[in-house]
C-alpha cells in the first residue's frame, strides 16, 4: 500500500532539502578573508599629502589615504615610505635581525633620521 502525500507536502519538503543544501554567504567563504575597504568623503584635518613612487597618498595619525571616485580610501602605508617619527600608539618588536615598530598592520624599521616602512616580516602574525 503506497502512502498518499498531499501536494503542498511533497513540494514544501522539496523546498526545505533545497535551501539546506546550498550553502550560505558565512558557509560558503569559511576560511576566506574578505577585504574590508574604507572610504571617507573628506580627509581629516591636519593631513599632509606626500607622493611615494609618483603616487600620491595623503596621512594623517598614521593612516594613509588615496583618492578614489571623488573620496578616499584608506590604504596601506606604502613601502618605501621614509617618515621622521612614528605614529602615537607604535609598538617595538626585538627580533634576532633587529628592532621592528609596528602601528596597526604597519611595519617600520628604523634609518637615517627617522623610519622606513617595511613589508611584513616573515614569521610574524598580527592576531587581531
Amino acid at each position: 500500500m503506497q502512502a498518499y502525500l498531499p501536494k503542498t507536502f511533497t513540494i514544501l519538503t522539496f523546498a526545505c532539502l533545497l535551501t539546506a543544501c546550498a550553502a550560505t554567504p558565512t558557509q560558503a567563504h569559511a576560511g576566506k578573508h574578505r577585504a574590508t575597504v574604507t572610504v571617507v568623503k573628506a580627509l581629516p584635518a591636519g593631513h599632509r599629502a606626500l607622493v611615494v613612487g609618483n603616487v600620491r597618498y595623503f596621512a594623517h595619525g598614521g593612516v594613509y589615504y588615496r583618492p578614489h571616485n571623488g573620496k578616499y580610501r584608506v590604504v596601506a602605508a606604502p613601502i618605501g615610505l621614509r617618515v621622521a617619527t612614528l605614529p602615537a600608539g607604535f609598538v617595538t618588536i626585538n627580533l634576532n635581525s633587529g628592532r621592528l615598530f609596528r602601528h596597526g598592520n604597519t611595519f617600520y624599521r628604523a634609518a637615517n633620521r627617522g623610519f622606513v616602512v617595511i613589508g611584513q616580516p616573515r614569521g610574524i602574525r598580527i592576531v587581531s
